[in-house]
């Protein structure tokens, strides 16, 4: 879902966000030059710039719990809905180690069902050791990230994050999870890295309407 409504608290610092993002996602569309060929910098700009920075998803299952979700390891049908920023290019310029991330599962990443959302453990150049032996080391790839889910007490096969399917591409990044809401008065911000926290604050402020994303949801 990418219909937002907006709270009307607009800051300076979100319209330059909305600026910066605009700028990426020309950035993007110029690497594509069948997109690019669409129309002019100036209009492909302009179009940018009117789309909303933020996109809603639906998660269930206990993977991101208890941050996220926490009845889904007892109750198979509960679900919150996240509000996710969306990061054009993302890299670790725009993501951090501890951020709640977004994205196409890179086993299935052409299917539009396949959005997951785990927390950055590492980054490129970060080296990994594992707990089989302390001894070995390997540094994480470029455009590449280590992403696990938070629940501790699930391990793979019965949760999938970068245990099973390795370094993460982020390119398959759709955005920060910066919200969650379970509803009407259950939800709130979403712990991420201390920096992106802060970044994201004008976006929160700016497009997340807790009334109209809860509509729909159950009261308890």
């Amino acid at each position: 879902m990418s219909a937002m409504v907006k709270t009307g608290r607009f800051s300076g610092r979100y319209f330059w966000t909305k600026l910066g993002t605009a700028r990426d996602m020309v950035l993007n569309q110029m690497s594509n030059p069948e997109a690019a060929a669409g129309g002019g910098l100036m209009q492909m700009f302009q179009e940018a710039y009117k789309k909303q920075l933020t996109s809603i998803i639906a998660v269930t299952g206990a993977a991101m719990a208890p941050a996220i979700n926490a009845d889904g390891a007892s109750n198979p049908s509960a679900f919150e809905k996240l509000v996710v920023r969306l990061i054009p290019r993302p890299s670790p310029r725009s993501i951090a180690v501890g951020d709640v991330v977004a994205f196409s599962s890179p086993l299935d990443p052409a299917s539009s069902a396949s959005l997951m959302v785990r927390r950055v453990a590492a980054l490129e150049g970060h080296t990994m050791y594992t707990t089989e032996d302390e001894e070995y080391a390997e540094r994480v790839p470029g455009r590449h990230c280590w992403v696990l889910a938070d629940n501790e007490e699930l391990s793979p096969p019965d949760v999938i994050d970068s245990r099973a399917f390795g370094y993460l591409d982020m390119r398959l990044i759709m955005g920060r999870v910066v919200y969650r809401v379970r509803n009407a008065s259950e939800h709130g911000r979403v712990a991420n890295s201390p920096a992106s926290e802060a970044d994201d604050v004008a976006v929160v402020e700016g497009e997340v309407d807790v009334e109209a994303i809860a509509t729909g949801m159950p009261a308890e």
